[in-house]
């Protein structure tokens, strides 16, 4: 390969890095200044697939050009200075309506094309001309090989951004750092294709940028202009939104995410959130606060006689802001909690005498999880005997239009569901108090009975407000019949978003009519394509893996409350599945058809199983499955999705390819395109009208469909080499079968319902004798005793030399594996210290390892002195990692200073394994206790270990038996042996110089 190719490669990988930051950091902009809910996201995500397949699409001309790498260059300036521009282009947009107001919905479409068009499409460009400058083969393989190092790009400024950059950096340093990156690839490729001298002008181009960004502070200049009139004291960007405090004459006002949240001078907000609830409490003396801190509902609470007050709030960065701005945070009856609200009632049980709710309408899915069947169940179980519960909603002084009518019965009939006694106190925020006891409009006696002093909320104010027309009016709000809101089926949050739409006199329509055009679009393309069907198959995989995301995403938000924090990882593991998929495809492009049915007909099955277990996840009340949810299964049901979209390009560009740039610009373009049209359809249409579950069923048919054209259309191609049907197993289906077993065995360990029943069996008395033999046979096979030689014309051998074929494991093996897994996978899962398998003879509880160790260790190791027979016929871990490596792809050669890793740890663990026996024998004779370190005194998972143990998993696809060969004392000491005894000895001569016999 040469420089200038190894240029061109880096840049595009500082591409992929670069795109996707700067579009996670246009969201969040984005939303900061529009308050936007889901909509204005799939809005904004739909220009920026749109406009990015734009230039993707213009692309297909770039091999028309004349000097290509001038233009590539040039490109990569604009990239690096474009996204400030873009920035500050967001954020100047409030000075261009009135203060306080929102945008509409076709406002926000128009400004966000507008601002998107420059940056999106000159990336879609920058990725099809990368395809054609980024190798010599100018084939298929080369498309599919740019496309795998775009995504790992991706991956990288994914990881980058969500584990570093949004917690130290603001907005715009961050896009500093990408022009820096940037730039510095255009300065790769000018060096590599002229000579220093012509980098020079780029090089001063990027002095020139930085020093202008040092002098305009563009952070503090932007900030002030999104808050017209009034004085930025406070600005910061955390993983949870965006927070800024200004300040208008005395008053301080609170933003999260460009909303009003809270202010200083508000004091009716806080009596009504506060008085109409609690006073209806004979005596409340534990109260949660949901929100509403920065009101000053704390010092309203304490007006009551409250023995604790739980205030609760998810991001840390607002709770600082309570403790500054609220003196009654000082009190020692109020408890700060940085926790999810929904996670928290779910957890509590008879726990509280009042529950307030001091939220927004919900006007997104993180806010409609709050007014859902499901939680009004959560806070009846957490509320005591006669407790009280309370939210509010937008109201109508005068008249209340048809979407807040539905949207007030929709919540109310969910709410009765519930909760047998509700009153309701209109206004233009309308009032619900729920209870299991009766309730009524006493309020202000109530307060009186309690000498509890209010500034408005007085007889005369709620005179004015319990009126019989208004009381009248409030419950003709409610009188309309509408579905349930439910978790998976938001049905509020769609009345809202029609709501929001009528304030604007904005309408669905719009989004339709983009559809349309995309959809048009995509018909264009097609009519030019050779082969339509793959074409349609990848354009549909685009808009299903988005939707499948955005549903991914959504159920998250439902289950756990955080998905703006984590909404990076989700993303990457997305697009690590892309990269994978993508890589995996490259090598099999020789039957691209049927590798697409196949894939198209997995992701359509795997869609109808989504469903289900989202709703599983969603519902069970399982420990372990809360605590692996957030880090294991959702970004792994996220990264398989990914795997099946991201396998579909290569192997479409093998079906359709003419010529690099026209076949890339009409592959990226199709796939922008159609997931384009998912962000939009899905989010504003198919989630909130049919819910999520329904939504995989429509996705899954959706590619079935899909499948079924491929199928109906499919044509031979002659040079498609098809590998002939082998008789044996596959590899990847030994594999799947040996991990099973392992994940299996550790699902049962580590749940709390079945570990102490493994545990049982473990110590069964006739499991140890069956192990026992085993070792005794393993160790005569080893030394080849005759007495367990086996007849070659034996049925038993017969039957051995079957498996052997068709498995690649002979029948011993699969006996060994089968019942040495419970002993060797065991303590992964469960064990008593937190480095399981080294000190288990010390341990006074021991597991199962523990008591078989002084057999199973002295048997491994005489095994292993005959070529470690072992670690390579009985190990289970042996076992699955050589069943892993016949599915792996070339083993990476380890620097020769590693070797020396597992000596360091077989020393490690002698000196650690008496150690710890010391200490447990005279725990005062050291100052350093290790035993008390690492011994848990429970038997009880530990999570480093389990992910250790999954990072060792997935080393093992390019290093061969990572654990065996670097972790394991009996590996390393039977291989010390094993080159102990090759050594030659003094007395020994070699071979060739042996003394031979006289004739």
């Amino acid at each position: 390969m040469t420089p200038r190719n190894r240029a061109i490669l880096v840049s595009v990988t500082c591409l992929g890095m670069s795109s996707l930051i700067t579009q996670i950091v246009t969201l969040r902009e984005f939303l900061n200044v529009l308050a936007g809910n889901e909509l204005v996201i799939g809005l904004v995500l739909g220009n920026w697939l749109l406009l990015t397949g734009l230039g993707s699409f213009l692309g297909r001309y770039a091999g028309r050009l004349q000097k290509p790498v001038r233009w590539l260059v040039v490109s990569q300036v604009a990239i690096a200075i474009l996204p400030l521009l873009q920035i500050s282009g967001i954020r100047l947009l409030k000075k261009l309506f009135v203060p306080g107001l929102m945008l509409g919905l076709n406002e926000t479409f128009l400004f966000s094309l507008l601002l998107l068009l420059p940056y999106c499409t000159l990336s879609g460009f920058l990725l099809t001309l990368f395809s054609g400058l980024g190798g010599t083969r100018k084939d298929e393989q080369q498309i599919g090989d740019i496309y795998v190092l775009d995504v790992i790009g991706d991956i990288i400024g994914g990881l980058l951004f969500s584990f570093c950059l949004i917690f130290f950096f603001s907005p715009f340093q961050v896009l500093t750092f990408l022009l820096v990156l940037n730039f510095s690839a255009a300065i790769l490729v000018v060096y590599t294709e002229h000579n220093r001298r012509a980098a020079a002008p780029v090089i001063l181009l990027m002095t020139l940028s930085l020093l202008s960004i040092a002098v305009f502070d563009l952070e503090k200049m932007t900030g002030q202009a999104m808050f017209q009139g009034q004085q930025v004291i406070f600005q910061e960007a955390t993983p949870y939104g965006n927070l800024a405090v200004t300040r208008s004459e005395e008053q301080y006002t609170v933003y999260e995410g460009g909303v009003p949240v809270g202010s200083t001078q508000n004091v009716i907000a806080a009596e009504e959130t506060v008085h109409y609830a609690m006073s209806q409490h004979p005596d409340p003396k534990m109260v949660l606060l949901v929100s509403g801190g920065l009101n000053g509902a704390l010092a309203e609470i304490l007006k009551y006689k409250v023995d604790t007050v739980d205030y609760v709030e998810l991001d840390p960065a607002v709770i600082d802001l309570v403790k500054r701005f609220s003196p009654a945070t000082d009190d020692q009856r109020i408890s700060l909690l940085t926790v999810d609200a929904r996670k928290h009632v779910k957890s509590a049980k008879d726990l509280y005498d009042a529950i307030l709710v001091d939220l927004a309408d919900p006007s997104t899915a993180q806010l409609n999880r709050f007014y859902t069947v499901e939680f009004f169940k959560e806070v009846r179980n957490a509320l005591r005997d006669g407790g009280v519960f309370s939210f509010s909603l937008s109201g109508a002084e005068n008249y209340a239009n048809p979407e807040m009518r539905y949207l007030s019965s929709t919540v109310y009939r969910s709410l009765t569901a519930v909760f047998p006694n509700i009153i309701i106190i209109p206004g233009d925020q309308q009032f619900y108090i729920a209870s299991t006891e009766p309730l009524d409009y006493k309020i202000t006696d109530r307060l009186a009975a309690k000498n509890i002093e209010t500034s408005y909320v007085k007889e005369e104010y709620l005179s004015a407000r319990l009126t019989k027309d208004r009381l009248a009016a409030a419950r003709e709000m409610i009188s309309i019949v509408t579905p349930l809101n439910l978790d998976f089926r938001p049905a509020s949050y769609f009345s809202l978003l029609n709501y929001w739409l009528s304030k604007f006199q904005s309408s669905l329509l719009l989004p339709l009519f983009i559809g349309f055009a995309i959809i048009l679009t995509i018909t264009f393309l097609l009519l030019q394509a050779k082969r339509r069907a793959p074409p349609l198959a990848l354009c549909l995989s685009g808009f299903s893996g988005m939707g499948l995301e955005i549903v991914i995403l959504i159920a998250f938000q439902v289950c756990y409350g955080f998905v703006y924090k984590q909404l990076g990882i989700i993303i990457t593991a997305f697009l690590l599945g892309t990269a994978v998929g993508g890589a995996w495809s490259v090598r099999r492009i020789k039957v691209a058809q049927v590798l697409m049915i196949r894939l198209d007909v997995l992701l359509g099955l795997f869609a109808f199983l989504l469903g289900p277990i989202l709703v599983m996840l969603q519902t069970t009340a399982n420990p372990v499955l809360q605590q692996i949810g957030p880090i294991v299964i959702f970004p792994g049901l996220t990264t398989l999705i990914g795997f099946l979209v991201g396998a579909q390009f290569p192997a479409a560009a093998k079906l359709t390819f003419s010529q690099v740039e026209e076949t890339a610009g009409t592959l990226y373009g199709l796939d922008f395109l159609g997931a384009a049209l998912g962000a939009m359809m899905i989010t504003a249409f198919v989630i909130p009208m049919i819910g999520i579950t329904a939504t995989c069923y429509f996705i899954g048919g959706l590619k079935l469909f899909s499948a079924a054209v491929l199928w109906w259309r499919r044509e031979p191609v002659y040079e498609e080499t098809v590998p002939p049907v082998k008789k044996d197993i596959s590899p990847q289906f030994v594999y799947g079968s040996v991990l099973l077993c392992f994940g299996a065995l550790g699902f049962l360990g580590y749940w709390d319902k079945t570990s102490m029943t493994i545990y049982a069996f473990s110590f069964f008395p006739t499991y140890h004798w069956i192990i026992l033999a085993l070792l005794a046979l393993g160790i005569m096979q080893a030394m080849q005793l005759p007495a367990v030689s086996i007849d070659s014309r034996s049925f038993i051998k017969t039957f051995d030399l079957k498996i052997f074929e068709r498995t690649r494991l002979g029948l011993f093996r699969w006996i060994g594996f089968i019942s040495f897994s419970l002993v060797a996978f065991l303590p992964i899962f469960r064990c008593y210290f937190k480095v399981p398998y080294l000190f288990c003879h010390v341990c006074p509880r021991q597991c199962i390892f523990g008591y078989m160790r002084s057999y199973l260790v002295p048997a491994a190791l005489i095994m292993n002195i005959n070529k470690r027979y072992w670690c390579f016929h009985l190990c289970p871990i042996g076992t699955l990692f050589d069943c892993q490596a016949r599915i792996s792809g070339k083993a990476w050669h380890l620097p020769r200073w590693l070797k020396t890793v597992p000596i360091l740890i077989l020393l490690f663990t002698a000196v650690a394994y008496f150690k710890i026996s010391s200490d447990l024998a005279h725990p005062a004779d050291t100052l350093f206790d290790w035993y008390t370190v690492l011994f848990k005194n429970t038997y009880s998972p530990t999570l480093l270990v389990i992910l250790i143990a999954l990072l060792l998993l997935i080393l093992a696809f390019r290093i061969r038996r990572s654990f065996c060969e670097m972790l394991c004392p009996v590996g390393t000491l039977s291989n010390l042996i094993l080159k102990f005894e090759s050594l030659p000895f003094k007395n020994e001569l070699p071979k060739d110089t042996a003394p031979q016999k006289k004739p």
